[in-house]
């Protein structure tokens, strides 16, 4: 499970630093090689203004969050992380759940 757009984790602290998504969260972490990472920074630097422009039509944003989606999910798989890689990259995180969360977790199992 992944939270791209923060519907899971919130934003900010509440003294106002940053907080990491799911995908800034492995993305950052010491297990994942240098040349994923470059590549996602990559994926970043070609998505995120289309994710942000205002002039876009919703279906054209789509299909290119679709694709950013797609390539950075070929990336983190090519990996091959453990589970318990995954623990780490949240214990080592700065993700902020949302209130309720475990609960949902509970209840997608």
């Amino acid at each position: 499970m992944t939270d791209f757009d923060q519907t899971l984790t919130k934003l900010n602290y509440l003294d106002n630093k940053k907080a990491d998504s799911s995908f800034k969260a492995i993305q950052d972490s010491s297990y994942v090689p240098n040349e994923i990472k470059t590549l996602t920074r990559g994926l970043f630097d070609k998505y995120h203004p289309m994710e942000t422009d205002l002039k876009m039509s919703r279906q054209e944003k789509e299909r290119h969050m679709h694709d950013w989606w797609d390539g950075n999910m070929k990336l983190f798989t090519e990996m091959r992380l453990k589970k318990e890689d995954y623990g780490m990259i949240v214990l080592k995180s700065r993700l902020l759940f949302r209130h309720g969360i475990s609960e949902l977790l509970k209840l997608s199992q």
